[in-house]
């Protein structure tokens, strides 16, 4: 049964080159997913607090996607800030950076995100990323992987 939060949209959406389609993406496919396995690859469930996914965008041939995580800090009161970026072409294997960027006290993690949506092209910050909050439950980071979370539409 996928997880539901209030004022939400379904996750696994997809651009073309008009907008966002309608469709649901295979897990298989997801550009997020990639970027989340790469996560999950380096941090345990438990410790994963919320993850933004910012919208997929392309530059010219090169399709790009932003995570953005906060994760549980040995203080109770602080958020680790962690991005992952992954980039792909059609004449390029995909390249995953994850990079810890620091730490920060809890309820200075949404206008961090708030920044990030500012900094963004015009045309990007008009779709907010997708919010998922999964409050360090290996369900819910599953479900999250498997496409049957639905997310928060907005930022912080």
């Amino acid at each position: 049964m996928p997880l539901v939060f209030a004022g939400a949209v379904p996750l696994w959406r997809v651009r073309d080159g008009t907008g966002v389609t309608s469709g649901v993406v295979e897990g298989q496919g997801s550009v997020w997913l990639e970027a989340l396995n790469h996560v999950g690859s380096r941090l345990a469930a438990d410790v994963l607090d919320t993850v933004w996914l910012f919208p997929a965008y392309t530059r010219g041939k090169v399709e790009s996607v932003l995570v953005l995580v906060s994760a549980y800090h040995s203080d109770p009161r602080r958020r680790r800030i962690i991005t992952v970026h992954r980039t792909a072409g059609p004449e390029m294997e995909p390249v995953v950076r994850l990079l810890e960027h620091g730490v920060a006290p809890m309820e200075r993690v949404n206008p961090l995100v708030d920044g990030v949506l500012r900094r963004l092209p015009e045309e990007l910050a008009v779709d907010p990323p997708r919010r998922c909050v999964v409050g360090g439950e290996v369900g819910r980071w599953q479900a999250l992987l498997a496409g049957e979370m639905i997310a928060d539409r907005g930022g912080g």
